[in-house]
């Protein structure tokens, strides 16, 4: 809902801006546009401000950190490779899948220590790769591992907007997936019931909205289960430095990111066809 309304105020001021700035230039010109031309010019204008200012907005992102780049030349029992929609961490079993959107402005290799570690587990794990890092602009976009591959059970989660993102995908496909994952994160639209749900997030996460989180507990399935990891934060879950606006984690990252991976083993084992 922030990122609406953030849209939503951005829009309305630098449309108005150009209008601003295109009456001031036509008051200055001798021969003056009609106001048809003037308004049209003042769209075109604000349009390519908008476009502008989104891409700088989003070319401003957490990058993946050393360990997170580290993962691909792991040498143990699970191997990571890249395709056009994912990163894929190919742990031993062939049955279980995990399918992750990211955060919002977040590389999407920064997830890939919490997907080893999950992988070591004997299941295999895709990072998404959304356009532009916005999880939001491709709900659908778990559609594309699950088609590719012929997994007993799909689990599906996300970080924060990806999250929101993930449960999304899953509230319209209930038939598709074993289980919701979401770490630091809230559904916006309801989960059916039959549907597993597993809610994860740091005590110290200042990022996540508290009260919007609670309001959203009408969207969990009946069948769900929250966790708090205590002394974590936010941005602990992926490997991207710290966020901004963020609390101050009390444990390391590799215990947050420890304590994770214990809390969606026993949910996925616990949910496993």
């Amino acid at each position: 809902m922030k990122y609406v309304i953030i849209t939503i105020i951005g829009f309305t001021v630098i449309f108005g801006m150009s209008f601003l700035i295109c009456g001031f230039i036509r008051r200055k010109l001798k021969k003056k546009p009609g106001k048809i031309q003037h308004i049209l010019i003042s769209v075109a204008l604000g349009f390519l401000l908008f476009g502008i200012v989104t891409g700088a907005y989003l070319a401003i992102h957490y990058s993946a950190d050393s360990k997170a780049l580290a993962v691909f030349s792991y040498s143990g029992n699970v191997r990571v490779s890249e395709t056009d929609d994912a990163f894929f961490v190919d742990g031993e079993g062939e049955d279980t899948a995990f399918i992750f959107y990211p955060g919002a402005k977040v590389d999407s290799e920064a997830y890939l220590p919490l997907m080893k570690n999950l992988a070591e587990n004997g299941m295999d794990c895709f990072v998404l790769k959304p356009p532009f890092r916005m999880a939001m602009l491709d709900l659908n976009e778990a559609e594309k591992v699950i088609l590719a591959y012929d997994y007993k059970n799909v689990f599906v989660g996300g970080h924060s907007m990806g999250g929101i993102a993930a449960s999304s995908y899953a509230s319209s496909n209930p038939e598709k997936i074993a289980g919701v994952i979401l770490l630091a994160s809230y559904p916006v639209s309801k989960i059916p019931d039959t549907t597993p749900l597993l809610s994860v997030y740091g005590s110290e996460d200042k990022v996540l909205q508290m009260e919007a989180y609670q309001n959203a507990r009408e969207n969990f399935s009946k069948d769900y289960e929250e966790i708090v990891i205590n002394g974590g934060n936010h941005a602990y879950f992926g490997n991207y430095g710290e966020q901004s606006g963020d609390g101050k984690a009390s444990i390391s990252q590799n215990q947050q990111q420890e304590d994770t991976v214990h809390a969606v083993m026993d949910f996925i084992n616990n949910h496993m066809k």
